[in-house]
């Protein structure tokens, strides 16, 4: 009969402080941080979303919020507010 693997075994990566979490890849582990600092909480009924998008996804459904809202609400603090591949009086000008 094998043994379990003891917790010293588990492999290498990164790991959330605060909940212990492990992760293969660092990017992952970015996105669960705006879990615990409250950037996927739904600020009308208080559900938590495990990422950006899927917040944006229940503000739209749920809440019936328009896409153009939802963006400006959810926008992270250093992303420009409009890409300029997406608006159409700046395409062609990148």
């Amino acid at each position: 009969m094998t043994q379990p693997h003891a917790p010293t075994c588990l492999p290498p990566g990164h790991v959330c402080t605060v909940c212990g979490r492990r992760y293969k890849h660092r990017d992952s582990l970015v996105a669960h941080e705006k879990v615990h600092a409250g950037v996927t909480t739904c600020h009308v009924c208080g559900a938590v979303a495990s990422n950006v998008q899927n917040l944006r996804q229940h503000l739209e459904t749920v809440h019936r919020m328009s896409r153009d809202h939802v963006r400006q609400i959810t926008r992270l603090p250093g992303t420009p507010r409009v890409r300029a591949s997406l608006d159409p009086a700046l395409r062609g000008r990148v």
